[in-house]
């Protein structure tokens, strides 16, 4: 039976553990530490359609990658509460190009991608895939606004207002 080979080569920079939660193929990475790259080969037959580990990054989300024996990738995430939607995940395939999610979970914006092509003179396929953590500041809500105009108001009252209203009440 025909088979083909993929060299996947991971990297971790999104600050926890990349750990394992489902893979269609027993020779994925089981974890890959933080800031720690891991290279892996994985055979499958040919007659395959498509690899798909599954990575659950800390406890904030999944991070599915997800390739095609015919050179498609596509790379999603989904918070950790959150069922990944296959259906998405399908359709973002990029034939031969670099797929990229971005998400953001608490005080942090993650970025992951994946790229595939085909090893030269082979039967095989070369994968690389990154995920990494930036800090995120959230933009202001209208709530957050409210209270800081309510506090800069205290602050000009007691401090701009508060000599004229002892010299009135003397």
């Amino acid at each position: 039976m025909a088979t083909i080979t993929t060299e996947c080569t991971i990297t971790n920079d999104a600050g926890h553990n990349l750990v394992l939660s489902s893979s269609n193929y027993e020779t994925a990475a089981e974890t890959i530490k933080k800031a720690e790259t891991t290279t892996f080969t994985l055979t499958m037959p040919a007659i395959y359609l498509n690899a798909a580990p599954v990575y659950e990054v800390g406890s904030s989300l999944r991070w599915i990658i997800f390739w095609t024996t015919d050179n498609q990738v596509s790379t999603k995430m989904f918070k950790i509460n959150d069922p990944p939607d296959w259906k998405k995940v399908a359709n973002n395939l990029i034939s031969h190009h670099k797929s990229e999610d971005r998400l953001i979970s608490g005080d942090f914006q993650y970025t992951a991608w994946a790229s595939i092509e085909s090893q030269p003179n082979s039967n095989g396929q070369v994968l690389t895939a990154n995920i990494y953590a930036t800090a995120h500041k959230p933009r202001p809500t209208l709530p957050m606004v409210i209270r800081m105009g309510t506090i800069f108001i205290f602050f000009y009252i007691l401090i701009i207002l508060q000599p004229k209203y002892d010299e009135i009440y003397k």
